[in-house]
């Protein structure tokens, strides 16, 4: 489905747009769910088949709708592993999420949407406060730093 955009109306994919869609699917660490049907695969790898389609298109700039909902703990993090590691391949990606952590932890700038309304736009370093997600969420969020031993990551604790 990725390569549709490359295809006619009345045409079928050629030998080059299975391989296409075949790298896609091993960039992303799938390359045996091809032949699987998606109604038997788990959310993670549909969330990362998903992304493999959306790479097939010569995609450059990805845009995710909250890809982590109703990911278990294990799948959401291969996911944002993959949006991290294509981030660094050079890809743009501009996602939703309702868990501020995410943002903090991936973005390299975050918009704060209030009430329909674009409230804060600024790298995730000047939100480190908390204030801004407090009055966000009518909860005290404390944002701390950890050290992870790779890197130091932003996360967000209640007060």
């Amino acid at each position: 489905m990725g390569r549709s955009p490359s295809i006619g109306l009345f045409s079928k994919p050629t030998e080059k747009d299975y391989e296409i869609a075949r790298e896609c699917l091993e960039k992303l660490g799938i390359g045996e769910l091809a032949g699987k049907s998606v109604a038997r695969i788990s959310g993670g790898e549909r969330q990362l088949a998903l992304i493999a389609r959306a790479l097939a298109q010569d995609a450059r700039i990805l845009l995710l709708d909250e890809p982590t909902t109703a990911l278990d703990y294990s799948n959401q993090l291969m996911v944002l592993d993959t949006m991290e590691n294509l981030r660094a391949q050079g890809y743009s990606i501009v996602f939703s999420t309702h868990n501020p952590e995410q943002a903090l932890m991936l973005s390299t700038s975050v918009l704060i949407i209030d009430g329909g309304r674009s409230e804060t736009y600024s790298p995730p370093s000047l939100l480190k406060d908390g204030k801004r997600l407090s009055a966000l969420y009518g909860r005290s969020i404390y944002i701390t730093e950890v050290d992870t031993g790779e890197n130091r990551r932003l996360a967000c604790l209640l007060k």
